[in-house]
């Protein structure tokens, strides 16, 4: 076996459900995306590096196209695997319910921008 492939099959894990609590807990805004900002791999993640972008430094970009082991345990937190999804203070938001219309209107700016203002 190819030495690449071996390395990066032990570095593999899977995520869990509790990982995904943690991470959204722990960070004010979680974006878990297909694809990186300077590739991004459909429209409304592209959309949302965009609104994101004046806080990249703080924002936890996860994604997913990376690691797919995590779409079973975002589903079972979340309840659907339509992506990106973004957690803004523990609430998420995907692009199958009211993140396009956030975009839209600019409702996830403000929401942003008021969590980042928190002390």
């Amino acid at each position: 076996m190819d030495q690449s492939v071996a390395n990066r099959q032990s570095r593999r894990r899977v995520w869990t459900s509790e990982e995904i609590r943690s991470k959204v807990e722990s960070s004010k805004v979680v974006l878990f995306t297909k694809g990186t900002k300077e590739q991004p791999r459909c429209g409304f993640s592209e959309r949302a590096f965009v609104e994101l972008e004046p806080w990249s430094s703080e924002v936890e970009v996860i994604n997913v196209c990376e690691d797919s082991s995590i779409i079973p345990a975002l589903r079972s937190v979340v309840g659907r695997k339509a992506l990106p999804l973004v957690s803004v203070d523990g609430t998420f938001h995907s692009c199958s319910d009211d993140l396009p219309k956030m975009l839209e209107s600019g409702e996830l700016r403000h929401q942003v921008e008021k969590v980042f203002s928190k002390n």
